[in-house]
């Protein structure tokens, strides 16, 4: 019978050898070390460990990970970041350690962090934008380290820092041009479907998916995450109302929350038009979900992964820059054109005037052609033409100094509550 395997035990603690290699590994105030050398014999390898339990760098290598790992996930657990944001900035914060070789937080004093920040600001790796963000990324681990004392001062405090220019995307769908990639997406699929028509037919052939997309996008306002998880509980089309929850836990380990942290995420409730209502009442409903009704959740961040068959689609047709999330910004757009209060896009967009203002309506003096939104409603202003003139004003006003643009976005603010 075998003997089981057993590994020497070295006179210093964590010292292996594997093949012609040693290690030395700990755990040090739960985070682990390991380093890895080349010795000609074991006394050189005993005498390296023996050093290396002496230097503080050492002992200090995975301080910075295990700093920042515990900040993300004791945020997540207090509801401060969501899981996906929490991720993507416990992310950037260990790549940008690693890319500045920070051992411990106590390595990132002051003068290493602004020698960092002026040269990504200037830098071609980086955006200015995504500096900022990565700054604010620093700014909560920094905060969270110096209220439970394990920093004494946040190297940021009396950093002066650049403005960043803003990162607003002017682009969105007009009404004919969203009617326009409807009927392409209808044709695609039914010359997918003559080609790929057989006994082992793809299930993608039941409903034109990327249709669907436009539709829940465009006309309804979904984001990504939200027309991914849309399920028929949530359509009421005979009082033709889309009912979209903070969250929903139909799949057992996967819930589905909506964007925002815990206790602020808000339901939207939005008039579903009546394209919609034929595209369902043309296909139905489906199974557990609207889109791709057959598929459930996995590990990726998305139920559905539709983005890859999106660009290639969008690229065919001569979008190649709209993005799905700019299917919400032409929803936005749209309908404000259309004379509906920005007070009521924002109820249905579930955001508040302020944002949907910034965000999503903020192409309206360049929309004076747009007579209708893209869901083929009449306006509900009585006056298009007057308030278009009014914003052209604004805008001219802005162009010529007389006002600044923090004073045209409230004064526009105050035109589009009149409407």
């Amino acid at each position: 019978m075998p003997q089981p395997f057993k590994m020497k035990k070295y006179p210093i603690k964590g010292l292996e050898k594997h093949g012609r290699r040693w290690r030395w590994r700990r755990m040090i105030e739960g985070r682990r070390i390991s380093h890895t050398f080349d010795a000609a014999s074991e006394a050189e390898a005993i005498a390296i460990a023996q050093d290396l339990e002496t230097r503080p760098e050492i002992r200090a290598a995975g301080a910075w990970e295990f700093a920042v790992r515990d900040y993300i996930e004791r945020a997540i657990a207090a509801g401060t970041l969501s899981p996906g944001y929490g991720a993507e900035r416990g992310r950037a914060l260990l790549e940008e350690g690693k890319r500045l070789r920070i051992g411990s937080p106590e390595d990132l004093t002051r003068a290493r962090l602004r020698a960092w920040y002026e040269k990504e600001w200037s830098g071609s790796r980086l955006k200015e934008s995504t500096v900022a963000h990565y700054l604010n990324h620093f700014r909560g681990l920094f905060k969270d380290l110096v209220s439970r004392n394990r920093l004494r001062e946040s190297p940021l405090a009396g950093m002066t820092l650049h403005r960043a220019e803003s990162n607003e995307r002017d682009v969105f769908l007009t009404a004919p041009q969203v009617a326009s990639l409807r009927a392409a997406a209808r044709a695609h699929w039914k010359k997918e479907n003559a080609r790929t028509s057989g006994p082992r037919s793809p299930r993608w052939r039941e409903t034109p998916s990327l249709e669907l997309v436009l539709l829940l996008g465009a006309e309804c306002g979904m984001r990504h995450g939200e027309f991914d998880a849309a399920r028929p509980d949530w359509l009421d089309l005979e009082g033709g109302i889309l009912n979209i929850p903070p969250e929903d836990h139909f799949e057992p380990g996967r819930p589905w929350k909506r964007k925002g942290r815990r206790g602020n995420r808000r339901p939207a409730v939005v008039p579903i038009p009546q394209v919609v209502k034929d595209w369902f009442a043309e296909f139905g409903t489906g199974g557990d979900y609207l889109l791709a009704p057959w598929k459930s959740w996995g590990k990726g961040k998305y139920r559905f992964e539709i983005a890859a068959s999106w660009r290639r689609f969008m690229i065919r047709e001569g979008f190649p820059g709209v993005t799905l999330h700019d299917l919400r910004r032409s929803f936005g757009s749209n309908r404000v054109s259309a004379g509906t209060s920005i007070e009521k896009v924002a109820n249905w967009l579930g955001i508040d005037p302020k944002t949907a203002l910034a965000r999503y309506a903020r192409f309206i003096p360049a929309d004076r052609e747009i007579e209708k939104g893209s869901s083929g409603e009449a306006p509900l202003s009585a006056e298009p033409p007057a308030l278009a003139d009014r914003l052209d004003k604004l805008r001219e006003l802005r162009d010529g100094g007389i006002i600044s643009e923090k004073e045209e976005a409230a004064r526009r603010l105050e035109i589009l509550r009149e409407v």
